[in-house]
């Protein structure tokens, strides 16, 4: 058993080491360079994709209560662009938070998806500056917001992690979708996709 132990110990370490020159020649890097791209690549395999890495809880306190005042300050630049709106709901799983609000006339004349797309900017900028407050080293996320507007409800998808922000991608995608094709119900899949998840909102 312990020569068994041994050998598989020697394979991997081999192969470790075999990766480090294959690297450094298909790269053209030195040693160190390509030890470093090894490492890198272990790690994001390893990497816990549905960890936290981005707290965008934006008025959610430590024991899950959602305030609306505060959320409603932090979303305030939504007044530049609906006549009123006001914080309606939370849902929240592992990989997102959505935040919903209640909206009236849009201020701004367009299409309604240059309009989707200017609220996904007004709202990617309050969640990347919430996110910048609580961490400087975050830098610009892709997808880091989806936003849909069904029937007065503003909902905004907020990814906590890697797994959410491709969830956000196929959201944003299923948007379009809605946009498209009238006889897509957008409501329908929101409230199937969200009425199993913690819904115990505590205001």
């Amino acid at each position: 058993m312990y020569q068994i132990t041994n050998s598989i110990v020697f394979v991997i370490v081999l192969i470790y080491l075999s990766s480090i020159i294959i690297v450094g020649l298909v790269k053209n890097t030195d040693i160190r360079t390509s030890f470093q791209i090894i490492n890198h690549a272990i790690a994001d395999i390893f990497k816990d994709k549905n960890a936290v890495i981005y707290p965008a809880f934006v008025g959610i306190d430590e024991k899950g209560y959602a305030h609306s005042d505060v959320i409603e300050q932090e979303f305030t630049s939504l007044g530049e662009i609906f006549q009123t709106f006001f914080f309606y709901n939370f849902y929240k799983d592992a990989n997102r938070l959505l935040y919903q609000f209640k909206v009236d006339t849009p201020l701004k004349d367009m299409e309604e998806s240059d309009f989707i797309r200017l609220c996904n900017v007004y709202c990617e900028k309050i969640i990347h500056n919430f996110l910048h407050k609580k961490n400087p080293s975050i830098s610009h996320v892709d997808h880091i917001v989806s936003v849909g507007i069904v029937e007065g409800i503003l909902s905004v998808f907020v990814a906590v992690n890697e797994t959410g922000t491709k969830e956000n991608a196929e959201m944003t995608e299923t948007i379009r979708k809605h946009i498209l094709d009238k006889d897509f119900d957008l409501f329908d899949t929101i409230e199937e996709e969200w009425s199993d998840k913690d819904d115990d909102i505590r205001l």
